[in-house]
């Protein structure tokens, strides 16, 4: 099992909920735990945005990181179909 610390944006201009992306993420990824992203313990992170401002800061973190910006996972813009599959193979490699 490995933890993944999840942080969220405000979500003031959301073009994808962020909360069932996360919902569906853990359902494919039962092996990984998810916590708060301040939490120290932690082997990725997971930086949440609703749109492609991507305005949630990028906190202190060493490890490996996967950020969703709208329609783009680490700034690789993806069809909303395909949005859970790049996510989901990001947080594999890390």
């Amino acid at each position: 099992m490995f933890t993944v610390g999840v942080k969220f944006c405000g979500n003031c201009n959301p073009q994808v909920n962020t909360v069932a992306l996360l919902q569906k993420i853990k359902e494919i990824l039962p092996e990984a735990k998810f916590v708060s992203w301040e939490k120290e313990a932690k082997d990725a992170l997971l930086i949440l945005n609703g749109c492609p401002v991507g305005c949630a800061l990028r906190p202190d973190f060493k490890g490996p990181t996967v950020v969703v910006a709208g329609h783009s996972v680490d700034r690789k813009s993806v069809k909303t179909d395909d949005l859970l599959f790049y996510v989901n193979e990001k947080i594999k490699k890390k």
